[in-house]
C-alpha cells in the first residue's frame, strides 16, 4: 500500500519530533479489519493501542478496505474537527490512488500539531541512570571507609587476645 521510501520519511518525521517533544504517534496498518463496518470497533482497537503504547495519537489504516481512523488525545490539542480534516484529507489521497500522500500528509498534519502543542524542552531519556565522577568518588571513600574501619576491628580483636 505504501512505498518503502514513503514509509521510512514517515518513520524519520516521527522519530525527529519524538526526540524534541516526547509525543508519539504511531501508524498501524493491518491487512483487513474484522467487522470493519463498525467504525467504533476499530476506534476502539485503535484507542486500545494509543494507551497501550503511550501514543498521543494513532494513524489505522485498514488496507483490505482502504479505509482509515484517526484517534487523537488529548481534545485541547486535536479538537475532533481538526482530527476529521485530516482524515478527510487523507482519504481523498487515498481515493486517488496516492497512499503516501495520503499518509505523508496526514502524519505531517498530526506532527504539526504535536510541534505547536507539546512542549519543545522535553528531554527523553530511556537508560538508566548512570554513576558519574561523583557517584563513584562517594562510592569509592565509602568503601574504604567500610574497610577501614574493619581491619581497625581486626587489631582491636587480635590485641585484646594476647
Amino acid at each position: 500500500m505504501f512505498s518503502a521510501q514513503a514509509v521510512q520519511q514517515v518513520e524519520r518525521r516521527i522519530a525527529t519530533v519524538r526526540k524534541r517533544t516526547g509525543e508519539e504517534l504511531l501508524v498501524v496498518t493491518v491487512p483487513s479489519v474484522p467487522g470493519a463496518s463498525a467504525p467504533n470497533v476499530v476506534s476502539q482497537e485503535a484507542e486500545r493501542i494509543a494507551l497501550q503504547r503511550g501514543a498521543s495519537a494513532v494513524i489505522y489504516v485498514d488496507r483490505g478496505d482502504r479505509r482509515d481512523w484517526i484517534v487523537a488525545r488529548p481534545e485541547i490539542w486535536f479538537p475532533r474537527k481538526s482530527v476529521s480534516a485530516i482524515r478527510t484529507r487523507m482519504e481523498h489521497a487515498f481515493r486517488l490512488h496516492d497512499y503516501d500522500a495520503g499518509l505523508s500528509g496526514a502524519v505531517g498534519a498530526i506532527l504539526g500539531i504535536y510541534r505547536t502543542q507539546a512542549p519543545a524542552t522535553v528531554s527523553v531519556t530511556k537508560t538508566a541512570p548512570r554513576f558519574d565522577l561523583y557517584g563513584w568518588l562517594i562510592a569509592t571513600v565509602l568503601a574504604y571507609l567500610v574497610i577501614r574501619g574493619s581491619l581497625r576491628e581486626g587489631a582491636f580483636s587480635s590485641g585484646d587476645k594476647s
